[in-house]
Order: structure tokens, then C-alpha cells, then sequence
């Protein structure tokens, strides 16, 4: 079932327990949507409608927010349970454990970090899922935010399964956006600023050309965190480089498996201003902070040219 076909199932459901025609509940489902225009959906106008007519009916009210209904990822809320959203996979997560899979997908509406354990861990490789996919997740569980991202739990209970892009001519248009294109050190710098100001988060190549030491930082409550310092510098002109600081584990691991000279693609980072260096230096200093949703790659190597 499409999602247009699925929605419109439940709107007749819905006009009928309400005793109205299809017209007229579109006419007080458009009301309610005016009342924040862009922001409440079908679903969320028509659970408004049942609770302003003073309709309690589970039933209905569980299709709306089960496997009935496709969920934006932004429609969401933890401890729902049985809902089914689609999303295209814009990268992975590490995960210390292979028998888990971790990897964030988007849509329209926001993104969502899924968590698969059990069979379908096995079956996510088998399908051969890579990053630009488009995934159909099925009677999945949403629990508690990491970060500012729901979390999709998909068990032995769930179904994952692979879409084409022609696919996606069955749901409305623009549900999947494309797959973010990585900015060079010199874009990311270039639009800074208004990157700050939205919150939006990046993906950003250069070349590795410095690294700290590893640092660990003591937090409140006895805790403490690793840190790394590094600059990566851009493809073009190498003369402009950005700082970066890497938090948690994917600190230890950006040292690890990383040399000077690499060519980086860092996955899901935030760009910030750093007030101390700024007031310092007297100029405006902007990093990119990496964290537990971030990854990163090598996917080349800057080679000096050897002269005879």
C-alpha cells in the first residue's frame, strides 16, 4: 500500500466514525492544518480532530501511529511502536559491537539514527545497503533521542527492506532528498556564519595537515571525555584550513587509522564559533565539532611531487 492509499484508507475510516462526508473532512482537516501551516501533517491534523470531537478510539488512533501509517521521521515521538518511515541512508556510524548496526537516514521532515540487531543485521548486509540508499523500515520502535535524533529500534519483529528510486513515485514528491554533497574546506569556511546560525549539520572534505595529542577533559559527575585537535586543509588551496575537534571515541579513532596527508571525509559534523580563540586572536576563529553521530573516511592520499 502507497502512502497516498494508505492515508486515504484511514481518512475514510475516520469520516465514517465521525458521521461526515470525505469533502467535509478534508475542509476541517485543512482548518486545523492553518492553524500552523507546514508544520502539522494529515496524521497529526486528523488525531487532533479525534480529540477535539472528543473521539476516543485506540483502534484508529493506533493506525495512525503504527505499521498502518508511513511516519515522517519528523512525526516521530519516542515510544511509539509498529511505525513505518523510509529514509534515504546518508551515512554509517561505528558501532563496537558487529552484531549491531548503526547509520543515520533522512527525509523531508528531519533524520533519524536506526539501531538493527538480530536477523537483520544479516539481512541489511546481504541486500548490500550502502550509503545513498533509499530503506523501507517496517513495525520498527522509536525510543529516547540521542542528541537531536530519534532512535528507530529494529528487532526480529521489524522488516527492512530496499527501494529503487522509481520506487518512490508512489509517495509524494521530494519525501527522500537527495544525498548531501560534501563542501570543500574553503565552502564550509565561505558560509560559515549562516551554517552556524541554522544548526545544520555537514559533511566537509580536506587534506589531513596537523593533529594533537590525545587530551581527556574531566566532566561533572566523574566523567571525562577524549578530545583531539587536528586541521584539515582544502583540495584546492591548500593555504586555507579548518580546525577541528573531535570528541568521544571517534577521537581515538580519528588517530588511530589516520596519517598527515589523507584526504578526509568528515560525516555529520557541526560548525562553531571558538570565543576564547577569537577574543585572543582578535579574529574570528570557526571549528567543526565531531561527535557521537559523526563518522569519518579516508578516501585519499595528497602525494608531494617528486623531482629528478
Amino acid at each position: 500500500m502507497s502512502y497516498d492509499e494508505d492515508i486515504n484508507v484511514i481518512k475514510r475510516e475516520v469520516a465514517e466514525r465521525i458521521g461526515i462526508s470525505l469533502m467535509e473532512l478534508d475542509a476541517e482537516l485543512e482548518e486545523i492544518r492553518s492553524e500552523a501551516p507546514g508544520l502539522i501533517s494529515d496524521r497529526l491534523a486528523l488525531l487532533l480532530l479525534l480529540e477535539r470531537r472528543g473521539i476516543s478510539d485506540p483502534e484508529l488512533v493506533r493506525k495512525l501511529s503504527s505499521q498502518y501509517a508511513m511516519l515522517k521521521i519528523g512525526e516521530l515521538v519516542a515510544g511509539m511502536q509498529g511505525v513505518s518511515v523510509l529514509g534515504r541512508i546518508i551515512r554509517f556510524l561505528r558501532s563496537p559491537r558487529k552484531a549491531v548496526l548503526k547509520f543515520v537516514i533522512e527525509d523531508n521532515s528531519g533524520k533519524a539514527v536506526v539501531i538493527i540487531v538480530g536477523r537483520n543485521v544479516d539481512l541489511f548486509r546481504k541486500i548490500g545497503f550502502d550509503v545513498g540508499d533509499i530503506i523501507l523500515i517496517k513495525n520498527a520502535k522509536v525510543m529516547k533521542t540521542f542528541g537531536t535524533f530519534n532512535r528507530i529500534y529494529v528487532d526480529d519483529d521489524s522488516e527492512i527492506h530496499y527501494l529503487e528510486e522509481t520506487d518512490l513515485v508512489s509517495y509524494p514528491v521530494g519525501i527522500v532528498p537527495s544525498i548531501p554533497v560534501p563542501l570543500g574546506v574553503r565552502e564550509a569556511l565561505k558560509i560559515a556564519n549562516e551554517l552556524i546560525e541554522e544548526g545544520s549539520e555537514i559533511d566537509v572534505k580536506g587534506y589531513l595537515v596537523w593533529v594533537s595529542n590525545l587530551s581527556t577533559l574531566e566532566k561533572a559527575g566523574n566523567r571525562s571525555v577524549k578530545r583531539l585537535i587536528f586541521r584539515i586543509a582544502d583540495e584546492v588551496n591548500p593555504e586555507v584550513s579548518l580546525r577541528v575537534v573531535a570528541w568521544g571515541s571517534i577521537a581515538e579513532d580519528i588517530l588511530a587509522e589516520t596519517t598527515i596527508g589523507d584526504l578526509l571525509l568528515l560525516q555529520g559534523g557541526v560548525l562553531k564559533i571558538n570565543e576564547y580563540l577569537s577574543k585572543k586572536t582578535g579574529e574570528q576563529v570557526i571549528e567543526m565539532h565531531l561527535g557521537g553521530l559523526s563518522n569519518f573516511k579516508v578516501i585519499g592520499f595528497k602525494r608531494d611531487r617528486i623531482s629528478e
